[in-house]
């Protein structure tokens, strides 16, 4: 089923953390790396029209997530309580002379179910919504399609569960879908909306993707703490566990080397060769908590260390170690999660309340505050140089126009 509409705006990359099998039991659902929040407020229904009616006064400012044509300049040089922001009515802003604008859209989703986002070739982002078993296409304008996703999961609602998306080397999405309590499969989608799935063995479970050199599908199996696998084209799988213990595998990246990298709780980073032969990098300190992970603009692979202080690690595809400050002057500390490389050749990655731009030589030079209150958990580099995030606590997909 396909549904285009124009979500209403408003102002003011991406690795996902499972809640573990006894969880998922339960509720079936992730968070990135830092969590979950709920919210009250119902989104507008499916299909539904903007119009102007539906502009929020402006006197009611960003601090309303139900307004609508509101965008906020929200880049700073340095961290402030939010009074400077520049608040304007108006529709998403235009490519040319929006550096540092950012513009939120209230999308109709079910955001308790937002189960990552991913940068398209084709320039829109992609959005998986575990809740309501949907990818949701939605361009810089406003504009979106849904696609249900289908699985004939075992509570008969006959939608999958698809979560993490992420694109392959042939130019589709690739996600995993739960179809079942314990029973997952791997799924591709084109860009024109066209859904195949892939039947795996019921103790695989997929946590989170990317495309590898070879031209496979590599993903982290959160099933068990140490296994990565690959899936090709025409749905092959093929899995490599390594050594058994307490360690556990967070988020994977194909790195410049052609190699797999993977961060591995509590302090390592892993390397990986196509053909599963291993080698581990411990970070200096014994609980530094290494959670998202990107391939570089710099020849180089990046990490988010979600312990404090915080910080911002690199390695060397020969295993060099360098770790940086994320904060912007003297801020008060919140802890890095998701990263990712932009098209503008810099690093990108969420905070608790913010986004930050980090130089390849390790150097925080902007910070962007969304609205009052804005909690971004997931994260994606668009090739149009947008940066595009999802606010959990605002229920709204974001992007930065750098």
């Amino acid at each position: 089923m396909r549904l285009d509409r124009r979500f209403p705006s408003f102002g003011s990359e991406h690795c996902i953390r499972w809640l573990g099998i006894a969880t998922f039991a339960a509720a079936a659902m992730a968070w990135s790396c830092t969590g979950l929040k709920t919210s009250s407020d119902e989104a507008p229904a499916l299909g539904d029209e903007s119009t102007d009616s539906d502009q929020a006064d402006s006197s009611a400012g960003c601090e309303d997530i139900a307004s609508s044509g509101c965008e906020v300049d929200g880049n700073v040089e340095a961290p402030d309580d939010g009074s400077t922001y520049d608040e304007r009515q108006g529709d998403a802003p235009d490519a040319a002379g929006t550096s540092g604008r950012i513009v939120q859209y209230r999308a109709p989703l079910d955001y308790q179910g937002v189960q990552g986002i991913v940068a398209g070739p084709d320039g829109a982002l992609y959005i998986s919504d575990n809740t309501r078993g949907t990818i949701i296409r939605l361009t810089s304008a406003g504009l979106s399609t849904e696609y249900r996703v289908p699985g004939p999961f075992e509570n008969g609602a006959g939608i999958g569960k698809p979560y993490s998306p992420a694109v392959g080397a042939d130019g589709n999405l690739w996600f995993g879908v739960i179809v079942g309590l314990g029973n997952t499969q791997i799924a591709r989608m084109t860009l024109e909306g066209v859904i195949s799935s892939f039947v795996l063995p019921r103790q695989v479970f997929p946590g989170n993707f990317t495309a590898g050199a070879d031209g496979n599908i590599w993903f982290v199996d959160t099933a068990y703490g140490q296994r990565v696998g690959r899936i090709t084209p025409s749905g092959e799988v093929k899995e490599f566990e390594f050594q058994i213990g307490t360690d556990m595998f967070e988020c994977i990246t194909s790195g410049p080397d052609q190699n797999l990298w993977v961060t591995e709780v509590p302090n390592k980073i892993k390397r990986i060769t196509t053909s599963g032969v291993a080698t581990d990098f411990v970070l200096p300190a014994d609980f530094s908590d290494p959670w998202s992970i990107t391939n570089g603009p710099d020849g180089n692979v990046w990490f988010t260390e979600a312990s404090a202080p915080p910080r911002i690690g690199r390695i060397t595809p020969d295993g060099m170690i360098s770790e940086f400050s994320a904060r912007l002057g003297p801020s008060p500390p919140t802890l890095p999660t998701n990263i990712v490389t932009g098209a503008d050749g810099n690093l990108w990655f969420t905070e608790a309340d913010r986004i930050a731009r980090m130089t390849p030589e390790g150097k925080v030079i902007n910070e962007y505050f969304c609205q009052a209150g804005c909690y971004p958990v997931f994260l994606a580099a668009g090739s149009d140089g947008i940066v595009w995030y999802f606010d959990m606590a605002g229920q709204a997909v974001g992007l930065i126009y750098p």
